[in-house]
């Protein structure tokens, strides 16, 4: 019975460990991942490209 406590343990700290580092890591990613997104979806839109002309009535 302390045998399979002893194990249960053990895996349960290894479990505990591996989602912390692997939280911490994935939460860099996704900041570097949401900044890079971010930087390349920038557009600019000028006056003679949106134009009223262009629109149509949707009722």
């Amino acid at each position: 019975m302390t045998f399979f406590f002893g194990i249960l343990i053990t895996l349960l700290v290894i479990n505990v460990v591996l989602l912390v580092f692997t939280t911490s890591s994935s939460q860099t990613s996704l900041n570097k991942t949401i900044q890079k997104a971010s930087e390349g979806s920038i557009t600019k839109l000028f006056p003679r490209q949106a134009s009223e002309n262009e629109y149509k009535k949707a009722v």
